[in-house]
């Protein structure tokens, strides 16, 4: 579809960017996912397995009420990250761009993750990694390297 015939307003409305550099606020787990709108129960239960934020919270033995320290000092970076992802999910954009957003995770946990996304979500996925152990999950792969550049269907 040509995209000058799709208003800046849609775009915008359609999709959700997760860089690596995103906030977290010093306020509760829930509060930080949600952007302090009224949860859904079924969809943010569904958020909290598909970005495994649900494990944080069971081998840390806490709940979603955990209060956060200014940027999520107190918690692991792969635990932020993930956090940050179950935000992102929770908005039901039509399209999620992910930049370097799951680089501070295992290799094991990072291909769980984008697997659990594909199978919960109806969505076009983009990833920006320096990881390739993932390309499988994907339809498309663009290399960017200089001159190199190529497209894998």
């Amino acid at each position: 579809k040509d995209i000058n015939l799709i208003s800046r307003k849609s775009i915008i409305d359609n999709i959700c960017l997760v860089s690596q550099n995103e906030y977290i606020f010093t306020d509760s787990i829930l509060n930080n996912i949600m952007l302090y709108k009224e949860p859904n129960d079924k969809e943010l239960q569904k958020v909290l397995k598909v970005s495994k934020v649900d494990e944080i919270l069971e081998k840390r033995n806490i709940d979603l009420n955990f209060l956060l320290e200014e940027n999520g000092h107190n918690i692991s970076g792969g635990e932020r990250q993930r956090i940050l992802l179950a935000r992102s999910l929770i908005q039901n954009k039509s399209v999620l761009i992910l930049d370097e957003t799951l680089n501070e995770l295992d290799i094991t946990t990072e291909r769980e993750i984008l697997k659990n996304i594909k199978d919960n979500y109806n969505i076009t996925l983009i990833l920006i990694s320096h990881r390739d152990n993932n390309s499988d999950l994907f339809n498309k792969i663009i290399e960017v390297g200089g001159k190199n550049e190529r497209i894998n269907n």
